[in-house]
């Protein structure tokens, strides 16, 4: 919170220099940043006016950048549209704005919350909303005022939210409409302040009454496009290398058909195997032999010849590529290498080196941005395209990625790796102070420097132990096993505290695994359903384009440091997973690796070498099984297994390699075996 303020009172000292020297007629200050290459980025601000000149009113305006803003909401009132309190539907206003002026698009509204951001971080909202008169907000329990900077002088107010007359929300909230469509359930897109210091969108109802800040057709598509009128329905057009077809009122982009009947014309007899390239990709006008049915009087199959653009075959394109003695070929986004007489999509190892003298380098490659590190190319992730490698000059840095239109993620690096910051790191910092203390949703924390791990410690007021837990998805969960009663290892029925006799009957009254259970938890406290517990152990092992791959560390952030062979875990998620099990299920068994074309045997654990290693941890969850079943080589009563959560490593030993298998998931168990608990108390 600390930043935060320092940030509002920067801005707002920023703020009221700029509105001195614009009663002097200098307008705001210039937006200044320093860009992720380290390059100072200026990006120039003048203020103006606008007359309306169907009424004659007046509008301030802000040109940023390229953009030219009204600062007023507008407030004509056609014949058909617009109001006294300034408001519209969502049909009139797309039509409001006055010739040369457009309703903004949603991307101009993101190319705009862009550019501020890069100067205030995640205070857009803060930066346009108006100096007064919002409400205050309250945040992880502490009340800040929900007014604005105004740094732009865009002065947004808190005129609420209306649909006919009915208003409300005034003091924390306005809305304004986007040039959009209606979906399919009728819905809008649009854009909304409230008293926070960020800015939001959503859909809201076609009858919805909101705000209209007009944006200058100067510098945009409707400068060398011109509105989507009725007169110009399916016409094609170029802006800015990109093509646009007009379509029920509206610039949507192209079809690959319409541009390049744009471009080259029709494709027809004419030009029929002619090959013609746009944008760096080759096309070819392409005929076709086919039968059509014509129904009439003498209905039949008529053989005719259909023309159609389409990409050029790849083949055509490497068969170019060969003739001219090429190695490397460039077919659409995927490189191909000519390599023993043929052609195969690239391997970046081989026509790319990365040593030491390549540290830290991209390399861009098949659809993938790549990054050389520990004289390895590997798959990059959004943090490090961003900032590049995580290392120790970068020990505890913060960035912040944006992941969508109107959200974003902040990183830290730890050891080599950029982390996403959960809460509370969001808003108490990395830990890095131990014993520090720090309140969240109300709640203490204590920093854990050692694993830079915010901690909440609670007492079990049953014996009176201490527990630490962390808090993940919204909910806090135990970072150790329960210890309840001189054991941490427990049955089903003892987890749960049911009858013994549940370990081979179906005992589940209600459905534990939706509601949830406390059995051997604390008061307050209950086991982790099934979908908590996956969603839990895979907290960072999703693949996503943040994380375009899995790796080790992605698994290991939920083990605990010590006790795993070659001490497999990290505990960055803080859930410190300590294994509980030694791994005899397959010992003394031959592992084969097979596939259709071919069979490889890996090798054979040797019993002495693993006999006490424990390779994996169990946890019990809240689910038991139902109805009869067998499993191969376990026949059995289904009600004798319930739910176990459990981190599976298996380590094969095949000469100078070992081979390597981590599996986070869970599984049906037998009652009767012994699993530690995890509890969790839900905070939202």
């Amino acid at each position: 919170m600390t930043k935060r303020l320092t940030l509002l009172m920067v801005a707002s000292f920023l703020y009221f220099i700029a509105c001195g020297d614009s009663t002097s007629g200098s307008g705001p200050d210039n937006l200044t940043y320093v860009n992720e290459d380290g390059e100072e980025i200026s990006i120039d601000v003048s203020t103006g006016s606008f007359k309306d000149p169907r009424d004659g009113k007046s509008y301030s305006t802000v040109t940023i950048g390229e953009q030219t803003w009204m600062t007023e909401n507008l407030a004509y009132a056609g014949d058909d549209y617009g109001s006294s309190d300034k408001r519209y539907g969502w049909a009139s206003a797309q039509e409001a704005c006055p010739e040369g002026w457009h309703l903004p698009l949603k991307s101009e509204w993101q190319d705009l919350f862009k550019t501020i951001e890069n100067v205030y971080g995640d205070s857009a909202g803060w930066a346009l909303k108006s100096t007064s008169g919002w409400k205050n907000d309250t945040i992880h329990g502490e009340v800040v005022s929900g007014n604005g900077g105004n740094i732009l002088g865009f002065n947004i107010e808190p005129t609420g939210i209306c649909r006919g007359n009915d208003c409300r929300y005034k003091g924390s909230m306005t809305g304004f409409w986007t040039m959009s469509k209606m979906d399919r359930e009728g819905d809008i897109y649009y854009i909304r302040f409230e008293t926070d210091t960020d800015r939001h969108s959503g859909e809201i109802y076609q009858d919805a009454r909101l705000h209209i800040r007009c944006v200058s057709d100067k510098n945009t598509i409707f400068e060398s496009l011109g509105k989507c009128t009725s007169k110009k329905e399916g016409s094609v057009g170029e802006n800015k290398s990109s093509f646009y077809i007009c379509k029920d009122g509206f610039w949507e982009t192209a079809s690959l058909e319409q541009k390049l009947n744009f471009a080259f014309g029709e494709c027809n007899a004419g030009i029929q195997g002619k090959r013609y390239t746009l944008q760096d990709t080759n096309y070819i006008c392409f005929s076709e032999q086919t039968n059509i049915y014509v129904s009439g009087t003498e209905s039949r199959w008529v053989d005719t010849l259909v023309y159609e653009w389409q990409i050029t075959p790849k083949d055509t394109i490497l068969k170019d590529c060969e003739t001219a003695g090429d190695t490397l070929c460039q077919y659409l986004d995927s490189t191909f290498h000519y390599k023993l007489g043929y052609w195969a999509e690239a391997n970046i190892n081989e026509i790319k080196k990365c040593d030491s003298t390549k540290k830290g380098e991209m390399f861009f490659l098949n659809k993938k941005n790549y990054i050389c590190q520990d004289k390895k190319w590997k798959v990059a992730t959004q943090a490090e395209e961003k900032e590049g490698l995580c290392d120790a000059s970068r020990q505890y840095d913060m960035i912040t990625i944006d992941t969508d239109d109107f959200n974003s993620q902040k990183y830290v690096c730890v050891g080599n790796r950029w982390y996403p910051l959960q809460a509370p790191e969001d808003s108490l910092g990395l830990c890095t102070s131990n014993g520090e203390k720090g309140t969240y949703w109300g709640l203490e924390f204590v920093c854990d420097a050692s694993e830079h791990i915010w901690y909440h410690h609670f007492t079990d007021s049953r014996d009176n132990r201490e527990y630490r837990s962390v808090l993940l998805n919204g909910m806090l969960v135990m970072a150790e096993n329960v210890k309840y009663g001189g054991d941490s290892m427990y049955v089903w029925h003892e987890a749960m505290v049911l009858d013994e006799s549940c370990d081979s009957l179906y005992c589940a009254e209600a459905d534990y695994d939706t509601s949830g259970h406390q059995g051997i938890c604390p008061d307050g406290w209950k086991l982790l359903t099934t979908y908590e517990a996956e969603n839990l152990l895979n907290f960072y092992a999703v693949p996503s384009k943040l994380s375009p791959s899995i790796t080790d560390d992605d698994y290991y952030s939920a083990l605990s440091r010590n006790g795993w062979p070659r001490s497999l875990g990290n505990n960055r998620s803080g859930l410190n997973l300590t294994p509980n099990q030694i791994d005899t299920e397959y010992v003394e068994e031959t592992y084969v690796i097979s596939s259709s074309s071919h069979s490889m045997e890996i090798g054979t654990r040797v019993t002495d070498e693993i006999a006490s290693i424990k390779y994996n941890a169990y946890t019990w969850v809240s689910k038991e099984s139902t109805g009869s079943w067998s499993w191969p080589n376990k026949p059995g009563d289904r009600n004798t297994f319930a739910y176990q959560l459990y981190f599976y490593q298996t380590e094969f030993f095949a000469g100078p390699q070992d081979f390597n298998e981590n599996l986070v998931i869970t599984g049906y168990f037998e009652k009767n075996t012994k699993a530690s608990v995890r509890c969790k108390k839900k905070l939202l």
